[in-house]
Parts: structure tokens; C-alpha cells; sequence
């Protein structure tokens, strides 16, 4: 569905699966506080890719039947996100290369398991970052991936029939960046929906040892980001 603006042609998503990671990550940034006719304006801005000072200047008419639409695709995207309906992803295409969804969580390395500690500690912030922590490339691949596969995700039908890189923290930063305009939210929220069974702070034994780590990690972390 698209939509015309002065001349300008926007696109209309059809479904909250077309929305990308960074359209979703602009929509849990927006402050929690907004009233809710300015906060549907800036979602509504943000999931057709049209500036705020734009659509105020749409005739009310206009307005109100893209609000409508719109609407629907947030409830959507709330509703699944709530409700864990999407399915996990194990493996997704990204400009001609395969990643991989971590496939084996008990042989998560203590150096994942303390990036995303702390990344999840701002998931607004961080969600492009444990993506990329949770998808890596592809190395092998034993048997062809099926969407029935995800049922048995992490049991013993699914490990070995694919590897992913070995965990380094110097390539995180790039693949989120690509990510971020790539990465289409029904796999996001599949993984986020994952991610958040891992329950990770509490299911792993968090050692004094570990948490010295995990302090370290979060300086090093902010100062990056300086």
C-alpha cells in the first residue's frame, strides 16, 4: 500500500513482518511519557518513513485513515511481541549471506554470556547488538533448514546440523549496523521472544568472579560509547 504527500510517494507496511530492526528499535526509544495522539504520530511517521513535520501538515481526512491503518500493524507488533506468536528463525539471509541463531545454549562462552548481560541490561538501546550477538555467520551447514525444525529448537534434532562463527566481540558491532537496516522484525521479535526464556542472570550461576567480570565489561562498554 502506498500513500501520496506533496508529490512524494510513502509506503505503507502491510503487516508488522515488513517493519525493520531499526524502525522497530525507533519505536521503543520514543518516550514512554508521550501523549497518546503525539506518540501515534511518531509511530506512524516512523513505520512509513515519514517526517513528523509532514504529516501534520496532512489534511485531518488523510490522517485518519492512515492512523486507522497504522494502528492496526502497532497492535500487531504489541500483540506479538506480547504473546511470543512468532516463530524462531534459526537461520536468515542477509545480502546473499547466512547467519545463524545460536543453536546450542549450553555451550554459551562466558564472553556471550557477559556482552549480553550487559547489553540487555538497555535493550532499546542494545536489541541491534544482541542480534548480532545471536545471529552469526553461517560457517556449515548439514542439512537444509525447515521452518517444522524450530519446534525442536536446542533439543538434539537440531544441534549439529549447523555451526555458526566462533563469538567475537570486534565483528558485534559491524554485523549490528547491518542489521539494523536488514533485519526484518519477525525475526527479531522470534529470537527477542528466545531470548528472554533464557532468563540468563538468573538460569546461569552468577559467581563473584563473574560479576567482577561483568563490571569490567560495563566500563569498557561506556567507554566505547563516549
Amino acid at each position: 500500500m502506498k500513500i501520496v504527500i506533496n508529490k512524494h510517494k510513502y509506503k505503507v507496511p502491510n503487516s508488522f513482518e515488513e517493519l525493520t530492526l531499526k524502525q522497530y528499535q525507533q519505536i521503543l526509544l520514543l518516550d514512554d511519557d508521550m501523549i497518546k495522539s503525539d506518540k501515534l504520530l511518531a509511530v506512524t511517521g516512523i513505520m512509513c518513513n515519514i517526517p513528523v513535520d509532514v504529516l501534520n501538515d496532512v489534511p485531518i481526512s488523510d490522517f485518519k485513515a492512515i492512523e486507522g491503518y497504522i494502528g492496526l500493524r502497532y497492535q500487531e507488533i504489541l500483540n506479538n511481541a506480547k504473546e511470543s506468536k512468532v516463530a524462531l528463525q534459526p537461520i536468515l539471509k542477509i545480502k546473499g549471506k547466512e547467519y545463524g541463531f545460536i543453536n546450542d545454549i549450553k555451550k554459551i562462552s562466558t564472553a556471550e554470556y557477559l556482552d549480553l548481560d550487559v547489553f540487555a541490561e538497555d535493550i532499546p538501546n542494545n536489541i541491534h547488538s544482541i542480534m548480532a550477538i545471536l545471529y552469526r555467520p553461517v560457517v556449515k551447514v548439514k542439512k537444509p533448514m525447515g521452518t517444522k525444525i524450530t519446534e525442536y529448537f536446542l533439543g538434539d534434532k537440531v544441534r549439529g546440523l549447523y555451526t555458526i562463527d566462533k563469538y567475537n566481540f570486534n565483528s558485534v558491532e559491524q554485523r549490528a549496523d547491518l542489521f539494523l537496516d536488514h533485519m526484518k522484525l519477525d525475526t527479531v521479535l522470534g529470537s527477542m521472544v528466545f531470548f528472554s526464556r533464557l532468563s540468563l542472570s538468573s538460569s546461569l550461576h552468577t559467581s563473584r568472579y563473574l560479576t567482577s567480570l561483568l563490571e569490567e565489561k560495563k566500563k569498557i562498554l561506556k567507554e566505547m560509547k563516549k
